[in-house]
């Protein structure tokens, strides 16, 4: 019984570990993010956004689950993504063309489809840590 118990504590303080190093490699993922903006039109403005969602899962993995500071940046970024919409639509109606054959475009309507799919990705990650915050509660 004893053993039992040893071994299932050891499992979970296992689990607990690689659960804790996905925040890490949330926020490394993230950083790339604001890495890559570098060359972007308007990169201060990029580099700030992703560089603020990249602090969640850090401050999670910390001990710092900041939920009024991911509640406030989860309605500017729905705002911001709402603005957005527009262009998807448009992108839509013109066929939907590739985001991807080059990365320097002259269609800026492909630029801010691949903002929105930044903020989508910026938005699903700030929505995880409200729930999981949330939950722990």
């Amino acid at each position: 019984m004893v053993i039992r118990l040893i071994i299932m504590s050891r499992n979970l303080e296992e689990d607990n570990i690689k659960k804790s190093w996905i925040h890490i490699c949330v926020s490394l993922l993230l950083l790339s993010m604001v890495v890559v903006q570098y060359n972007d039109p308007d990169p201060y403005l990029w580099m700030t956004l992703y560089g603020l969602v990249t602090l969640v899962p850090l401050l999670y993995y910390f001990g710092f689950p900041l939920f009024y500071f991911i509640i406030l940046l989860t309605i500017v970024l729905t705002i911001f993504w709402l603005s957005y919409l527009p262009e998807l639509v448009s992108w839509l109606q013109a066929g939907s063309p590739s985001l991807v054959d080059e990365m320097k475009t002259e269609d800026p309507t492909i630029e801010l489809v691949r903002e929105l799919g930044g903020l989508t990705i910026c938005l699903i990650t700030l929505i995880y840590y409200l729930i999981k915050i949330k939950s722990a509660k």
